[in-house]
């Protein structure tokens, strides 16, 4: 959905074709409501705007319309599940840790240290560098609407990801990193096909090399949460509901039982 934003975004932008406009603020609605820090997509969309209209934009009905759609529904989305809901399943992240003097963790040694790590281990080194040449060189060609998205997620790391330290967030600068890569890769083959070729060859190379054993290692049956998915099954009844005092629901899901993590 998040990816699908972007895309009717750029063909709005290009062309000017209305329906693009809503289809993009529709699936970026939808993006929202799946993961929150899909919102920060929402510079990027800001800035096409003004690239296109000017300050015309405020006057816009479609400027008011993508932001009636994108942020509308997700409000009504979240409103209606918390009026449903029999249990607070969020823990305040946004209060306790992001609105905190927690905001500054990217100027701390441990801050950094966290983007050292996790940083190779879910993109790896080749995708880093290519992404980073990339970038330079979408500043250096004007790309805009590239540039901005990169920096709209890094703004993202920089705020978010940093303080709550949860790997997995940091999927959200997958695409206009890819975007990116691909910006380089398209300009070395432009200027000489077999140094395109090879640089991208060269990065699918490194991917795969630093990426199969990662992937080899997270698909592995873990026989421990297995044995003790079992011995719950076999000492519970189906319809039983569950404390499992874990933050990981792995347990609940191996044991086919419904349940709270506390």
């Amino acid at each position: 959905f998040y990816c699908g934003g972007v895309y009717f975004l750029l063909r709005w932008f290009q062309d000017g074709h209305g329906p693009s406009l809503y289809c993009s603020a529709l699936f970026t609605a939808l993006g929202i409501m799946e993961k929150t820090p899909v919102l920060f997509v929402g510079l990027l969309v800001l800035a096409v705007f003004w690239w296109k209209l000017g300050k015309g934009c405020l006057k816009a009905k479609g400027f008011y319309g993508y932001g009636l759609l994108s942020l509308g529904l997700p409000l009504l989305y979240y409103t209606y599940a918390s009026q449903v809901a029999t249990i607070s399943f969020v823990d305040g992240i946004a209060t306790k840790h992001i609105f905190s003097t927690k905001i500054l963790g990217l100027f701390t040694r441990e801050g950094l240290a966290f983007f050292w790590r996790e940083l190779p281990l879910f993109f790896g080194w080749g995708v880093l560098l290519a992404g980073a040449v990339g970038f330079a060189l979408a500043l250096y060609k004007r790309a805009h609407f590239l540039s901005v998205w990169a920096l709209a997620f890094a703004l993202e790391w920089a705020t978010i990801v940093v303080v709550i330290q949860f790997g997995y967030y940091l999927i959200f600068m997958a695409p206009p990193l890819a975007a990116l890569c691909a910006l380089l890769f398209q300009s070395l083959f432009a200027q000489r096909r077999a140094l395109g070729l090879a640089c991208a060859a060269l990065v699918v190379a490194l991917t795969a090399y630093t990426g199969l054993p990662r992937w080899h290692q997270l698909t592995q049956v873990n026989q421990d949460i297995q044995a003790v998915g079992a011995l719950i099954q076999a000492t519970t009844q189906k319809g039983d509901v569950l404390a499992v005092a874990w933050a990981d629901p792995v347990y609940l899901n191996a044991a086919t039982r419904h349940g709270y993590r506390v």
